[in-house]
Formats: C-alpha cells, structure tokens, sequence
C-alpha cells in the first residue's frame, strides 16, 4: 500500500470519529448554542435596562428643575397679584402700606432675585405738573426722563412706590420707564390683555458688592408689569382697558440670583443647566448659566443626555437646555452588562460540560410555588339605634327581595336570608328570561346597616333592568351594572356578586363573578367550587368579567352562600373557612338542599355558640337538579340533550380493538372523517392529539389493554360543534374534570410517576372536555365549536 493510500485512510478514519463525536455530542452543542444566545440576549437587555434607569433619571432630574422654575415664578408673580390686591382692597394706598407688604412678603429670603417691587402711577399729561410739584414737595428729583429727549407722550408711569426702601430702589422713585422701548412694550401688551408681562433681557439697578469700589451696580435681569385698573370700570374691550388702566405693578428680578435658588437647592449637579431669553436657544440670548460653560452650542454625541423644553413667564418664552456633565456619564457606567457577559459565557461553557458528560440526562425544572391567599378583612359592624329608620329600611329591602320562588320542572331550591342586623347587604334574586330561562343573583353589599341596604336595593334595580334587556350574556350584564354603579354609589362602597343563567331544559349554567365567594357543586359526593374572574361591582370603572359554564347532571346540587357564613368565628377567633364549608357540604351529599341548609346553620351554631352575636348577614341559597331512574348521567351532548335543534349528522362510528398502538389508527381515522369541515392545519392537529390521548387512556385504563373489549368511536357534526365521543367498557369512578394540572413538582421530585399528563392535555386541545359514566362504561366527549368563516358548518 501506498503513503498516498495510507494517508487517505487515515483521512478518512479521522473524519468518521469526527462525526461520530459530533453526533453524540449534538444535544450538548445545542445547549452550548442556546445558552451563548441567551447570555448575548441578557447581556443587551441589561445594557438597555441601566440606559433606561440613565435616562429616567435624567428626564425625572429635568422635570422636577422645569416644575420648580415654574411654581417659582409663579410664586413670584402672585406676589406682585398680592400688591396688586392693595389698590383693589382699598380706596388709598400709602408709601408706609406699600412699604408694610414688601417687608411682609420677606423678599430676602422667600423671593431670591426680586430686587424691587413697585407701583407705577398712571399720570396724564395734564396732571403732569401737579405731580412734579408734589414730588419737588416730597424731596424728590421729579419726573425722569423729562420731556426731553422723549418729548411729549399719551401719559407716564412715574414710579411712585417701591420697596425694599435700599439705595439702589430709592434712586428710582419718579423714574418713567414707559419712556424706553424695552420697557414700552410689555408695558403696552399688559395694558391690552390684563395679563402680566415681562420685558427681554435688561440691566437691573441694584447694590454694589461690599468689596466694590462703586455704591451701585448693573446687573442682567428682566422686569415684569403688572396692570391695574379703575374699579368699576368696563373692562371687555382692549379700548375699554386702556381707558380704565391706572397704572402697573412693577417687579424688578435679578436673573442670577432668581435661578440660582432653584438650581443649587434640589438639581443633580451632574447635570448642567441652561436658560435662554426666547424660543430657541440657538439664538435668544443667554439668561442664565449653571456653570459658565455654553453647551447648548455643542451639540451633537458630546453629551450622553440632552434635552431642550420651553417655558412661558408672564408671557415671555424661555428656553431651556439640559446636558449632562462628565460626573453623570461615570455615574452612569455600571459593571453589570460586562459582568452578565462574563459570567454568561463562564455558565454556558459549564453547562456544555456538563451536558456533555451527561448527554441523556434530563433538566430538572425550576420548582414554582404558589402564592398564599390573601385574607379577608373582617367587615366593619355598625349599630345604628332609630328604630324607624330601621323598619323603614327593612320593608324596602324586604320588598325587593323575591317573594316567590320560581317553579321549574325538575329542579328543587331552598333559601335561608339572615341579616346581622334588622337590614343588611346581602341579596338574592331569581330573574324570569326568556326561553324558560332564569337568572340566578346573589350578591354582598360591603358593609352593613341602613347604608348596605340602600346600595343593594340600587344594585338589584340595576341587575334586573340591565339583565332582562336585548338577552345579554352574564359577564356583559355585570360589566354594565358595574359601571351605572362605579358613577352613583359612594366612594369605598362596592358590591360583590354572582350572576348565573340557567337553561332548565339541558341542565347549562352560563356565569360571572364580581368578587364573590364562588359557589359549590355537589356531585356524587364531592364538591367543586365555581369559579370565574372578576373585581367587584363599584370599585373600577371598564372592568371585564370572565364568563364560565356548568353542566348541572340529575341529583347535582348548587350551594350559593355570602361572606357572613364563612368569616364566622367562635369564641377562640377561629374562622369558620372554606375548608370547613367545603367538607360539610361533602359530608351531606346524601340529603337534597333543604336539609343542606339546615345542617350548615345547625353547624354554624355549634361552631360559633348558641349566645354569640352574628357578625355579618348570612345568606344560603340551594339549586338541586331532581334525580332521574337513569343509571347513567347524562350529559348535553346525549342525543336530544345536546342538540334541541334537532339538527346532527354522524360523520363515523367506528370500534377498535384495546390494543397498544390502535390510538394512531383512531386518530386518521377522525382527521379523515372530518376533511370536509376544513378545519385549518393547526386545529386538525390539535384535534388528532386530544383523540389520540383520549383513546389511549379508554384503551388503557377503562378497558385494561384487553383486545376482546373494543372501544367504541363516534364523530358526530352538530349545527356549530363538532363532538368526538369515545366510549369504553371500564367500570369504576370517573376521572376529575377540576381542571387541575398535574402536580408538575411531585412528578418531576420523583413523588408521583411521570403518567398523569392525559386529561391535562386533552382540555388544552380542544374547547371543551365531558365525562360521563355509570358502572358499566365510560363516556369522553371532545367538543370543538367550529369558526364562523373559517370552518364548515
């Protein structure tokens, strides 16, 4: 053989072992691949989650300076709407009064940056020289600036008050700003609307520095006007406000020192700060800068966060710039993204390891527990002692309450209604419909007394106009009852209520609940609550009600129950509770429910004392369907029963023999019995499955994988279902219909074996799942409601 001979084999023995390691080791790399996705997956999600947390800090940072400048100069400005309440207080206003109100407002310490606060008298120019003499009287300059080089104008607004009484504040006394455009605008615009106005950036005369040569000093600012008008005078019209003007409230603000209270007090120094006289900060000009440095004019990826907002003071726009500064970024940056990759890669190539050692082997699932119930709060008990008000309340209440009970063929109900007090809130009604339907009620007003009973009379009047009206569904009915009752109840009050229609023909119990305790179904021996998700009646507005339903079968019996039967509690504090309730009401599974109700009170007076006081209103109401001489129970979908149209058509009917494996052969045969429904792909294979599961366990556990005992198959098309039924000959109890899981822990903890699965799945496949049974078989019935559009009918 030749080396080129040898190395090719070599080659190729290489390359097989290769492929051998490869294919063993497939799960083990699948692994490795899915972690590695989930670690880049975390580490983003982590990544974007700090960036969030970054930015929510920034934008809540910004927010709050935005508000606090806002309540600032809004503060501000109803200062100056305080002075002007003076003149409208009073018919003369005095230096010294004007004086007093400056000094009371504290301006040095509640008003950083208001330098004066001032009166500008309106003085028309006939009464011009009389207040220059009246000035000259008073030690002051006059009128400044003069006539010259104004010339002469429509009026002036001399300032006559001002305060703090500081030199800088004195030297303007008699000043007339209205002679300066800067000035005449806003002054001209406050006149016109009635609304204070401010000027643009100005130079505000105030004192020097102590450390200045110089006694004064200018500084940036802006000035805002307030206008004051003549009592009495119409003031609808722009020409009837000119005329009426008297004069403004004048507010004097040095920029830096107004901004820098709000800024240096609650703002992230790691932000940076910007306020900008105008609409835009690319060209207004610059009213106030937190640092000294503009970064308004840098803008791009520099920052890490950046944000532009807009305010309106006394009618002037401001901008404002947010950007943040070095410390936030370092403040920002978090090791959690780089340590979620690390630590990622570390765990994903433990778990190839791992994996690779034990290829086969089978994950452990996370174990889930459940969250404990949350417990009731005891009601409050209220005593009201006016006996006329009480027997008042009690003949309303008693008169809304049913004073005959419905009578339907077949069925049996017994009541009992015991309020704590002479009234209560609990309340039971039973609603004729149409069809020889009714409506079954029971509800629980929170609370009790006069109040409760007043609220439950307006609950029944809404259930009973809202029940009977175009034949809605139940959870409809309470969904609208809940929202009259949110809009005309009283806040805190709220209703809890169950709402149930009965088609006494076939035995179905179509349902809602609004908070209520869920009612029991008594059957062969057992009992199981009726539950269906929904807030109380009163308490949210929009709220959804789940609607469930029930098959009542002959002998089963409905126990409808309130609160003030299971939060009794006997002398040591212990409640009554469900579980007491639950095994009662299973002890007396012999007995119809008349007897029921009398052995729950015999039970709750032995439980909480002959002598003790009642708590809470106690209401019981039982629904018994009459036993029938059938064997057998029947279900809805047993031949009239199911279908009172009358309308069914057998697709195939067929038997197999108990044999392993014959589950597949029960499964085409149904996909193949209902082709021409044209069910779409995913639910024909959801309908394979439940079949399959459905066989396998009438095969198994009804008829013991004996091949002489077949199970039978029937697929029957109705006028809008399609019902699969698969019969064994098995004897012994039926299965559990509670819609219970298994018990995924126990099995997976080596508790319980790892079969269990079937019905569990068979109730995910398909729309609903009936059992009915006697000693001789079993009956399974999958039903699936086909789609208007979509599906053969």
């Amino acid at each position: 053989m030749s080396r080129f001979d040898i190395g090719l084999a070599a080659l190729r023995s290489g390359l097989t072992r290769f492929g051998r390691y490869l294919r063993r080791g497939t799960a083990a790399y699948g692994v490795l691949l899915i972690a590695l996705l989930l670690t880049v997956i975390a580490w983003y999600y982590v990544r974007q989650t700090v960036e969030v947390q970054n930015r929510a800090r920034f934008e809540e940072s910004t927010q709050a300076t935005q508000e606090a400048l806002e309540r600032r100069t809004k503060a501000y400005l109803d200062a100056m709407f305080g002075a002007r309440g003076l003149f409208y207080a009073s018919n003369t206003v005095t230096q010294e009064d004007w004086s007093d109100y400056v000094k009371g407002i504290e301006p040095a310490s509640r008003f950083e940056g208001l330098q004066a606060l001032g009166y500008a008298q309106r003085v028309d120019p006939e009464d011009r020289e009389s207040f220059m003499r009246k000035s000259r009287d008073e030690g002051l300059s006059g009128m400044r600036p003069d006539l010259n080089p104004g010339g002469e104008r429509s009026a002036y607004f001399p300032l006559t008050y001002i305060g703090p009484l500081d030199e800088a504040n004195q030297s303007m006394l008699d000043y007339d700003f209205y002679a300066e455009g800067v000035h005449r605008e806003p002054m001209d615009l406050a006149r016109d609307s009635g609304e204070p106005r401010a000027t643009r950036i100005v130079y505000v005369l105030n004192e020097a520095h102590p450390d200045s040569v110089a006694n004064l000093a200018l500084r940036r600012g802006f000035v805002v006007y307030l206008p004051i008008y003549q009592e009495g005078e119409p003031l609808g019209s722009v020409g009837e406000r000119r005329r009426a003007l008297r004069g403004f409230i004048v507010g004097s603000f040095v920029s830096d020192e107004l901004l820098e209270g709000i800024f240096k007090g609650s703002f992230d120094p790691a932000i940076d700060s910007e306020v900008y006289d105008g609409n835009s900060t690319a060209s207004s000009p610059l009213l106030y800068d937190r640092n000294g440095i503009r970064r308004a004019e840098k803008k791009g990826t520099e920052f890490l966060f950046t944000k532009e907002s807009r305010i309106e003071v006394a009618g002037r726009e401001w901008s404002l710039y947010f950007a943040t500064l070095q410390a936030f970024e370092e403040g920002a940056e978090s090791n959690l993204p780089p340590f979620v990759l690390a630590s990622g890669f570390g765990m994903s190539l433990l778990i190839f390891g791992i994996t690779l050692l034990v290829v086969r082997s089978r994950s452990r699932a996370e174990r889930y527990s459940e969250d404990l119930e949350v417990a009731n709060k005891e009601l409050e008990s209220f005593y009201y002692s006016v006996e006329q008000e009480l027997g008042t309340a009690r003949s309303i209440q008693h008169a809304l309450l049913p004073k005959d009970l419905p009578k339907l063929d077949g069925w049996k109900i017994a009541y009992h209604y015991q309020p704590a007090r002479e009234v209560g809130g609990d309340f039971y009604d039973f609603l004729p419909l149409d069809e020889g339907r009714v409506g079954l009620v029971i509800g629980d007003v929170s609370g009790k007394g006069i109040a409760a009973a007043l609220v439950m009379a307006n609950t029944q009047s809404v259930l009973r106009a809202v029940a009977r009206r175009d034949n809605i569904a139940p959870g409809r009915v309470l969904a609208e009852a809940n929202e009259v009752l949110y809009a005309y109840i009283p806040a805190g009050t709220f209703v809890t209520c169950f709402y149930g229609v009965l088609d006494p023909e076939s035995g179905r119990l179509v349902y809602a609940n609004a908070g209520h305790d869920p009612p029991y179904m008594q059957r062969g021996g057992n009992a199981q609550e009726l539950r269906a998700r929904g807030m109380p009646l009163g308490l949210m507005p929009g709220m959804p009600y789940e609607e469930k339903e029930a098959d009542l079968a002959a002998g089963d019996d409905l126990l409808f129950y309130s609160d003030g039967l299971v939060e009794a509690h006997d002398p040591e504090g212990e409640m009554f509770g469900f579980p007491r309730l639950r095994d009662l009401i299973m002890a007396q599974s012999a007995g119809n429910g008349e007897e029921l109700v009398d052995f729950l009170l015999a039970e709750l007076t032995r439980f909480t004392g002959e002598d003790s006081e009642q708590e809470d209103d106690i209401t019981l109401v039982t629904l018994e369907r009459s036993k029938t001489g059938m064997r057998d129970r029947k279900t809805p979908f047993q031949q009239d029963a199911t279908n009172s149209d009358g309308y069914r058509r057998v697709l195939t009917d067929f038997t197999l023999p108990s044999e392993p494996g014959n589950e597949r052969q029960a499964m085409e045969k149904v996909a193949e019995a209902v082709t021409e429904l044209g069910l779409s792909e995913q639910r024909l294979e959801r309908l394979k499955t439940a079949v399959a599961e459905a066989t396998m366990n009438a095969m198994e556990h009804g008829n013991r994988y004996d091949p002489g005992v077949p199970v039978k198959i029937q697929v029957w098309l109705l006028k809008e279902r399609l019902v699969v039924r698969i019969i064994d000959r098995g004897s012994g109890p039926l299965p559990s219909l509670t819609a219970k899981g298994p018990d995924l822990q126990a099995k997976l903890g080596g508790a319980q074996t790892a079969r269990g699965w079937g019905l569990f799945l068979i109730e995910s496949m398909v729309d609903e799942v009936r059992i009915s049974g006697n000693p001789d078989h079993h009956t399974i019935e999958l039903i699936m409601r086909l789609e208007v559009g979509k599906d053969a009918s």
